[in-house]
């Protein structure tokens, strides 16, 4: 589970860059060097979080028997969450 966490995280930062080309162009240097350093940080709290519940038998054997209904119903959830939060829902709607 660490590694793939490592992994995903990772790959999924590639759709990230047509949002943070723009960002650090406007960031001096030292802004960037914290901007790193947090997600790096942030990487690896995440990592040892995952790597840690990972031990954890009871939750690594829930998580295994019910992922393919909790793995949908966490990205549908963020979604609406991301929907709701930015007002797209309400732009659409023309509320």
């Amino acid at each position: 589970l660490f590694w793939t966490v490592a992994l995903i995280t990772i790959a999924s930062g590639g759709d990230n860059l047509g949002i943070y080309i723009p960002y650090f162009t406007s960031l001096a240097f030292s802004e960037i060097l914290i901007a790193l350093v947090v997600f790096v940080i942030s990487i690896a709290i995440l990592c040892f979080i995952s790597y840690k519940l990972a031990k954890i038998s009871f939750v690594s054997e829930t998580l295994e028997k019910y992922e393919r209904i909790i793995v949908p119903i966490v990205f549908i959830g963020l979604g609406i969450f991301i929907l709701v939060e930015n007002g797209t829902i309400q732009t659409l709607l023309g509320f």
